[in-house]
């Protein structure tokens, strides 16, 4: 999982001081063996010099973290204290008296495995189940011994995606079929199977099965039952049998509680209701079928052969006639009657999707050629995206969540777990407020705050602070160069950044989608304004001069949007003085300032219409004023004439009369 190699990768030297908390000094020359499948070095604490302490490095934390710091056993390495340091999570926990239990060799006794091993163990599973918690890691490299009593120590919890690290053997099989990031949380009784073969580990010396693939151990199991599969003519303690048989059931509901387990003597009795096998098998390819769930299973692993023996009506006849389900047989029938009218093989639609969920209502969501359990959906795309999931071809993991997202409804009436969890990933996909593959990203980092940024310019240094993923995109943009098509094209940060940082910005009150008017906007512009709100609002991100230089091109060029000359010149000179300040949300408002630019438009506006004005003014004076001078000339000269006439005619008048 996580090594010391891993670190080697930040770029903040290994002698830099690191204190958890300001207190507990974190020592990375010295390094311990991994604990819980984190990097694990030597902490040491001032006020305290001689306690043992050590600093875990986990490059994937769990959501749950602050619930399993807040809980106590005094068999469980408790998480003491956990910071953000150089951006990176931290988790302070106690070092480990000696090797786990996967060193030790040889078979246990009876007694020492009750006194040691279930007692503490069923304890803290109790502890759990009523706080709504599980461990789903316990295995023996996890299990420590412990100072009190000789009991076992269980490691520290949440420093891992849950049963991530869990080998197939120590899973139930609603989980064994999943890769271990698509596991998910599970149930207490998921625990009580993990510890059941942890205890016949202990009386046999070695894991059940070993030597096989998990693709055998796989087919075992569901040929013969996995009590059956684990225990057939290995030396267990005739004490042991029963309670192990109850453990290792399939059928989760046959499973003891921890509270049967906490006063566990030795030699107790447990009953066990048999899981319903049959005589006579249904043969689906290789797998020879006894049993519903192992039909379930081999539906999924040869679906052509499933569709043909569905198309002949042997599955449910073999269903009603050996298996003796009358009611089940009628189900399956009615179901294959949909999967067969495809004329093919849907192994990613719905229909046999459904009558997988129908034989078996414990298994886990099928599809996209995989089994998962939909509240892992967000581990397994990140840790597809780190490219830890191998299970998983690349992209497959967005195309299952694409499809179960689109297939929301199909899900409304499913009951149970599985119900549950489909049900709650769609609300957090809608509360993303997104669409397509954005909106399955932010599913990655909205529902983890430690989630690390999976961009390749953090993966390595297990960033989960924004201002620290701003400083490394800022390092990594000084003396280039992007190109304005580049940048309209893609925007000026991968998807993985851009998916975390808008999920950060989003918890501190910033919605980006809303906040903006993304519709006028180019993406690139969207970005930087992202950046530099975070940056405006994050207490600790210095000056970004690595991205306003870059940017500083792009930002100029929108300055044209600008319709005074003299307001453009101004913003353009203290455009460049902020750039060179790194202040990215100075810039974005010399630029996107949507008051002074209404102002400046209706200034604008206000402008065009008194010039058209006295445009049209002048045009309407140019043609009018050639026509009065014409008639004022007429009325002239008949005003004269007429005047000339009247003199005349008086004259000669005056003339007659004397």
């Amino acid at each position: 999982m996580s090594g010391t190699d891993n670190l080697s990768g930040q770029h903040n030297d290994a002698s830099a001081e690191l204190r958890i908390n300001g207190r507990f000094q974190v020592l990375r020359e010295t390094s311990l063996p991994p604990i819980g499948g984190a990097a694990a070095f030597v902490a040491t604490d001032p006020l305290a010099p001689g306690m043992g302490y050590a600093a875990l490095a986990p490059d994937d934390v769990s959501a749950r973290l602050e619930q399993y710091e807040a809980f106590r056993h005094p068999a469980l390495m408790p998480v003491l204290a956990h910071d953000r340091l150089e951006g990176a999570p931290w988790i302070l926990t106690l070092r480990p008296s000696g090797p786990s239990l996967a060193s030790l060799s040889g078979p246990w006794r009876e007694s020492q495995i009750v006194n040691s091993v279930i007692r503490p163990v069923a304890s803290i599973l109790m502890q759990a189940q009523q706080l709504g918690l599980t461990l789903r890691n316990l295995r023996p490299d996890n299990l420590y011994p412990g100072v009190i009593a000789q009991e076992v120590l269980v490691g520290p919890l949440g420093i891992t995606p849950p049963a991530f690290l869990q080998p197939l053997v120590f899973e139930s099989l609603s989980s064994a079929v999943c890769s271990p990031a698509a596991r998910g949380y599970g149930s207490i009784v998921d625990d009580v199977f993990s510890l059941g073969v942890v205890i016949l580990t202990l009386c046999l010396g070695k894991a059940p099965l070993e030597g096989l693939s998990d693709e055998d151990i796989l087919r075992r199991r569901f040929e013969l039952g996995t009590p059956q599969a684990y225990l057939r003519d290995q030396p267990v303690p005739a004490g042991l049998v029963s309670l192990l048989q109850a453990m290792l059931s399939d059928d989760p509901s046959q499973r003891p509680a921890p509270v049967d387990l906490v006063n566990m003597e030795t030699s107790k009795l447990f009953s066990v209701r048999r899981e319903k096998f049959t005589r006579q098998a249904l043969p689906v390819g290789p797998y020879m079928v006894r049993s519903r769930r192992a039909l379930a299973w081999a539906a999924t692993r040869r679906p052509e052969e499933f569709v043909d023996l569905l198309r002949c009506r042997q599955v449910d006849a073999w269903l009603k006639k050996d298996l003796h389900e009358s009611a089940l047989s009628e189900d399956i029938a009615a179901a294959g009657i949909e999967l067969v009218r495809t004329g093919g093989v849907d192994t990613d639609g719905g229909a046999l999707r459904r009558i997988v969920h129908t034989l078996d209502a414990d298994a886990p969501l099928y599809g996209g050629g995989q089994w998962f359990w939909p509240e892992a959906l967000p581990t397994m795309l990140a840790l597809e995206a780190a490219g830890r999931n191998p299970a998983a071809s690349k992209g497959s993991c967005m195309a299952i969540a694409t499809q179960v997202l689109a297939s929301e409804t199909d899900y409304v009436s499913w009951a149970g777990l599985l119900g549950s969890q489909l049900r709650q990933l769609g609300q957090e996909a809608r509360r993303t407020g997104q669409k397509g593959a954005a909106r399955i990203r932010r599913l990655i980092y909205d529902g983890n705050i430690w989630q690390r940024c999976l961009s390749p310019l953090c993966l390595s240094r297990r960033l989960v602070v924004a201002s620290e993923a701003l400083k490394a995109l800022d390092a990594s943009m000084a003396g280039r160069d992007v190109p304005a098509a580049t940048a309209v094209r893609s925007g000026l940060i991968d998807e993985q950044m851009r998916a975390f940082l808008e999920s950060h910005a989003v918890r501190m009150g910033f919605h980006p989608r809303s906040a903006l008017t993304t519709g006028e906007m180019p993406l690139w512009l969207q970005d930087f304004a992202l950046l530099a709100w975070l940056q405006h609002r994050s207490a600790d991100s210095p000056p970004l001069p690595g991205l306003a230089a870059v940017t500083f091109p792009l930002l100029n060029g929108e300055l044209k949007i600008w319709q005074a000359r003299s307001e453009r010149e101004r913003r353009a000179t203290e455009l460049r003085k902020a750039s060179e300040g790194g202040i990215l949300h100075e810039m974005l408002d010399l630029v996107v300032n949507t008051i002074a630019l209404r102002q400046d438009r209706i200034a604008g506006q206000t402008a065009q219409h008194e010039f058209e004005a006295i445009e049209s003014q002048l045009l309407h004076q140019k043609t009018f004023m050639p026509n009065v001078d014409a008639d004022t000339r007429r009325l002239a000269a008949f005003v004269t004439m007429s005047s000339g006439i009247g003199l005349s005619i008086v004259s000669c008048v005056y003339e007659m009369l004397h």
